[in-house]
């Protein structure tokens, strides 16, 4: 059995156990996988040592706007783009001073924790909105 079989066999047993559902299978092809972030929007890391004008820069390329940085994780941010979001990905990952770029993936939890402080912590229960 190749090895990559192997731990995504041990994943799935493990994830099962700990109520984790798999990531779905892609059906229906490329639109099903589209459906699973937000069309408009990526995520992007900039370098450490990136400057300014590099960072305008590549928000310039994809016609983006920063909605939302990200304190906790230097140099990440939430953008809107103007392009197909392959397409601004493609892009922002040639410029210089990108770390990475990736879809804003949608996610959702799957369980609701058995923590009996659960309901009094403060945004956990309000999917994103405020």
């Amino acid at each position: 059995m190749p090895r990559f079989s192997v731990i995504a066999t041990a994943w799935a047993i493990g994830a099962a156990s700990m109520g984790i559902a798999a990531p779905p299978e892609p059906v229906g092809g490329e639109r099903a996988v589209m459906d699973r972030f937000e069309p408009g929007a990526v995520m992007i890391r900039f370098e450490e040592g990136a400057s300014q004008g590099q960072r305008q820069s590549a928000i310039a390329a994809v016609g983006g706007k920063i909605r939302r940085e990200f304190p906790a994780v230097p140099g990440l941010a939430s953008l809107e783009i103007a392009v197909p979001v392959v397409e601004g990905i493609d892009l922002l990952e040639r410029m210089p001073g990108v770390l990475y770029a990736e879809p804003n993936f949608y996610v959702q939890p799957v369980i609701v924790p058995n923590d009996p402080a659960f309901s009094g912590c403060e945004g956990c229960t309000t999917r994103g909105r405020r």
